[in-house]
Formats: C-alpha cells, structure tokens, sequence
C-alpha cells in the first residue's frame, strides 16, 4: 500500500529547500555532459548559477543553450528519493549588475553570510573568468510516487515551478 504522498509542489518545494546543487547536463561537439553547481532560484521560473566562462559547461552554453538538469539528494534512501527534473534554456549573463546582485544577495541569505557590497557584484559581473548563468525552466517534474509504490514504476509527473520557485520570494525578501 502507498504512504500518504503529498502533492508535486509541495515535494517539489521540499527538495529545492534542501539542497543547494543541481546537476546540470549540457551537450557540445564532443557529446553531452553533466557538472553540478550551486544553484539559487527566482520566481517565476529561473535558477542560477556561477562557473568559469572556461568550463566545458559554459562553452557548450554559448554554442547550444539547451539545457537539462535535476535537483536531488544523492544520500537518500531508495523509498525516500525525490526529485525535481528539468528542462529550459540557459544563457550567459555578463556584465548583468542587477541579475548579479539578485544571485549573491539569494547566496548570502541561504548561506547566512553577508549581503554583497555593490563592488562585489561589480566584480563578478564584469570578470575576467567568471560568469553568471540563468536557467528558464520550461518543464519541471516530480517523481511519480504514487506510480513507484503502487506499480514498482519509475515515472515523473509535472510539477508548476512558477507554484514552487515562488514559495521561495518571500523567504528572499525577508532576508534582505
């Protein structure tokens, strides 16, 4: 018999409070590739991340912005295993001060450390090496729980991540 199962979103919610990487997959001219990052989210559908502009990741970026990923703590125990998958597409953002800011204020209050002075995003936003990232997700998913413990499947169900991205503003607001 299936335990209660709560709805998507609220899994959903659950999954991205919990964990602060994502695996991101990209593809480029030597096949696709998968790099985990850090991660922070902005309502309606967005999550970023910081790389070096010369990871394979961010090459393959600029040429195919096409992306894929999944949110997930890899420790779980089989029955306990969530998940939130996506797709979207994701672009450089350099030289971007008012994204830039969002992203390391978002980190400072995750992180509990100190809100960015306005030249530390002046730094990022304009360095040499490093860049900042902005996923659009276009589709998200759950696992599908009620179709594991009911039929042994492995199935996703969608899941709103405008509904989830979202629980996550007045957190952000509140700190800042």
């Amino acid at each position: 018999m299936a335990p209660d199962i709560a709805p998507p979103v609220d899994r959903a919610i659950a999954v991205v409070r919990a964990n602060r990487y994502l695996v991101l997959a990209t593809v480029d001219q030597r096949g696709p590739w998968a790099a985990a990052v850090s991660f922070v989210s902005a309502a309606p559908n967005r999550l970023y991340f910081v790389s070096r502009d010369w990871s394979r990741h961010g090459k393959a970026i600029r040429e195919d912005g096409r992306v894929a990923g999944v949110i997930y703590d890899s420790r779980a125990a089989m029955e306990d295993v969530e998940s939130v998958q996506f797709e979207g597409v994701c672009i450089e953002l350099r030289g971007n001060e008012e994204e830039t800011r969002l992203v390391l204020e978002r980190g400072a209050i995750r992180d509990k450390g100190a809100i960015p002075t306005a030249d530390d995003v002046k730094q990022l936003a304009n360095s040499a090496d490093q860049r900042l990232y902005r996923v659009e997700i276009r589709e998200s998913f759950v696992l599908d729980q009620q179709a594991w413990f009911t039929r042994g499947v492995d199935a996703r169900e969608p899941v709103d991540i405008a509904a989830v991205l979202g629980a996550f503003e007045q957190v952000y607001r509140a700190g800042l």
